[in-house]
């Protein structure tokens, strides 16, 4: 057995506490990365199955034709007298008509439900257990027309019970209702941040006020049907701009939408994990550098005693390796728990994501390793390289140490990658070569270069800089302020080592706060020159306002002009265009 394994298994357990702190760096690192691809790994797969379960037994479904390619526009109503016709069709079962609408609940003081963005929605009340998809938890389905069953998440957060009375605000109006049921998507309580107010389906066209309409009919097919001869059969009686889908189509289309928020979501996450990565580089490099620094007699001894310089090198090298690998698995490990964490915490601010078995998949695995491992072996390449190069004779005189770059070479060198970085961030920044993906890689590989470039300069003005800032210190604080002054001076590399991973978390919060303010101050002067308007009435939860608002609006006394805008998607010559409609 080699001699090596053996030493640096000994050489951790000396230094237990600094592989501790190097360890949990890189665990930090890899905890935040493997429980961002957790988190959207494993919500993506629940609400693909919980769509999947939603729709199971929905085998048709009778809508509007899009005329833009997206998913999440508004569709046309449909005839409701189609909803006869499709139930007349030989093979469906069972036709269903299904609505959803715009449904704010008020608390018991009178004020909006807060949904923090997502839809309040008020939808029917489907009558057949196949194709209603929600779990009724408490109560029983609405059956008259001033009853409602609404989320039970919604419903606890909000001191609500079964038999309340609730104030609904609809496109038309306020209107009060008597609670007779709660209920929840699949096991969970809520329906991912949204609220939900269903009524019995003989009246939800009058409460909601969709006239002789539904939003889409819902199709179970006979027993031993062939679902294609069926979907054929329906597509003969439709009228034009009306198509049938399956079920599975729909869940696929629900699917895609909400992976895609979840894909922005889980992105955003990864943007921080690998800030955290790279900030755990500097700190594992400093530790390794500072350490190998005090080892210098050590590792001095082994050469005098024969060892080579490839055998010191496999030495610093293992080290890195027992404790990146050691780290990483407990980083992964411990990813589980950040997942269920933030799924916590986002559930506590009334988000409503199901429960969800989460899922460990090999690209998390994969970027896991690449942060901890990876990370590590490459911030632990120039401590060991400079390690192997130590002298037998420093273990005499340990001051002649390492053979640091020259002043003039690492200045260049420096200064060479800084302005690098600084062309790329630029290029990234405002050019941006190949859109979003060249803002990115530009901009990003930049920013890392640029830390890297001042990190490598800052060495060569460490020297100056804590005389100059050292000087009033000493003459405050006496012979302890000259002595901190002296160390900080005598050894520059560690000195500016010591303060690179703090510069880049001072330079992050600088750059968030100054871009924060930047982008806000630039809307605001955007808005201030293009809306006159003293007021505007929008919807929190980013649905429409109904028409009627802005004729209330402009009968008030004191309003000279109102202005309805609408937004809207459009093909012209096979582009999508969007644009506003606006009543001047």
């Amino acid at each position: 057995m080699s001699v090596i394994p053996k030493l640096a298994r000994r050489s951790l357990r000396a230094r237990i506490g600094r592989a501790i702190a190097i360890a949990l760096a890189i665990l930090a690192s890899v905890a935040f990365v493997s429980g961002s691809f957790i988190l959207a790994d494993s919500l993506k797969a629940t609400f693909d199955n919980l769509f999947t379960e939603l729709t199971a037994d929905v085998h048709l479904e009778v809508r509007s034709v899009l005329t833009v390619d997206d998913i999440s526009a508004a569709r046309d109503p449909v005839p409701a007298s189609l909803e006869q016709t499709v139930n007349d069709v030989p093979g469906v079962a069972v036709a269903e008509g299904a609505l959803q609408r715009t449904a704010t609940l008020l608390q018991k003081d009178g004020d909006a439900v807060d949904t923090r963005g997502a839809p309040a929605l008020g939808v029917s009340w489907s009558d057949d257990p196949e194709l209603n998809g929600v779990t009724l938890k408490e109560g029983r389905a609405p059956a008259a027309d001033d009853e409602v069953v609404i989320d039970k998440l919604t419903a606890d957060n909000n001191d609500y019970e079964v038999g309340d009375d609730i104030t609904i605000v609809f496109d038309n109006g306020p209107a009060t209702f008597r609670i007779v049921g709660l209920v929840g998507l699949g096991d969970t309580d809520g329906f991912g941040g949204a609220t939900i107010a269903s009524f019995a389906h003989q009246y939800a066209q009058q409460i909601l006020d969709a006239g002789d309409t539904w939003d889409v009919i819902d199709m179970r097919i006979e027993e031993g049907a062939d679902l294609a001869q069926v979907q054929a059969a329906v597509e003969q009686v439709l009228p034009a701009r009306t198509e049938v889908v399956t079920g599975e189509q729909v869940s696929e289309e629900a699917s895609d939408s909400i992976n895609e928020i979840i894909s922005i979501f889980g992105n955003i996450l990864l943007t921080f994990a690998f800030v955290t990565a790279f900030v755990a580089a500097f700190i594992i490099n400093n530790v390794f550098g500072i350490t190998i620094g005090q080892r210098l007699r050590e590792l001095a001894l082994m050469r005098g005693i024969g060892a080579s310089t490839k055998q010191v090198r496999r030495l610093i090298v293992l080290e890195a390796l027992l404790i990146s690998v050691t780290a990483t698995v407990l980083g992964i490990l411990a990813g589980f728990a950040v997942a269920k964490g933030m799924i916590t915490i986002f559930n506590a601010s009334g988000a409503g994501f199901p429960s969800s078995s989460l899922i460990l998949r090999p690209p998390a695995v994969i970027v896991s390793l690449i942060v901890g491992v990876g990370v590590t072996m490459a911030s632990v390449v120039f401590p060991a390289r400079r390690a192997a190069k130590v002298p037998p004779v420093a273990a005499m005189r340990p001051e002649i140490g390492f053979a640091a770059l020259s002043s003039g070479r690492r200045l260049v060198i420096g200064a060479v990658v800084t302005i690098i970085g600084v062309v790329m961030f630029v290029l990234g920044l405002f050019v941006r070569p190949g859109g979003t993906f060249g803002l990115i890689a530009l901009a990003g590989g930049g920013a890392l270069l640029i830390f890297i470039g001042v990190a490598s300069l800052s060495m060569t003005v460490a020297r100056p800089v804590a005389g100059a800032i050292g000087r009033p210190i000493e003459k405050v604080f006496g012979t302890p302020g000259k002595i901190a002054r002296d160390n900080a001076m005598r050894s520059p590399r560690r000195t500016a080592r010591t303060a690179s991973a703090l510069m880049i978390g001072v330079a992050l919060i600088s750059a968030a706060a100054l871009f924060t303010s930047s982008v806000r101050d630039t809307f605001g002067r955007i808005l201030d020159r293009s809306v006159t308007a003293d007021f505007i009435v929008s919807n929190p939860s980013f649905l429409p306002i109904p028409a009627e608002v802005a004729e209330r609006i402009a009968a008030l006394p004191d309003i000279r002009a109102v202005s309805p805008v609408r937004p809207v998607l459009a093909n012209i010559d096979s582009d999508q265009i969007a644009f506003s409609a606006i009543d001047p």
